[in-house]
């Protein structure tokens, strides 16, 4: 004759009959999916997008992050900085592949009050 334990016998690697998940039970009942973390060119393109305020020729204005970051190479590259010119390239580069071979261009509108003729 055979020794067998009953079946809602309990103890090692035999947890209770009514403590298991049942079929169709969800082991998250609260439904709290896990988040997924945003990959590296999305954090960047966020970062970018945000809004800030800077003061020129005494005006305030609201510019996006990217611009005011290109604006201040495109100043340094005016004032003779090799290395903004450097970066500037690169990012020329860059746009050109992402265009498919496209033209590579960016274009800074920044107007400037005529010098006066007394300014000699």
């Amino acid at each position: 004759m055979t020794d067998r334990k009953a079946p809602s016998a309990v103890g090692y690697k035999r947890p209770p009959k009514n403590t298991q998940w049942q079929k169709g039970q969800c082991g998250n009942p609260k439904r709290q999916y896990k988040r997924t973390v945003k990959g590296t060119i999305e954090l960047i393109d966020e970062a970018f997008a945000d809004q800030i305020d800077i003061v020129e020729n005494g005006e305030a204005r609201r510019v996006s992050v990217f611009e005011a970051i290109l604006m201040q190479l495109w100043f340094k590259e005016i004032s003779g900085d090799k290395r903004a010119t450097a970066v500037r390239l690169k990012y020329q580069e860059f746009v050109a592949k992402q265009n498919g071979g496209g033209g590579g261009e960016f274009i800074i509108k920044h107007e400037y009050a005529p010098a006066s003729r007394n300014d000699k």
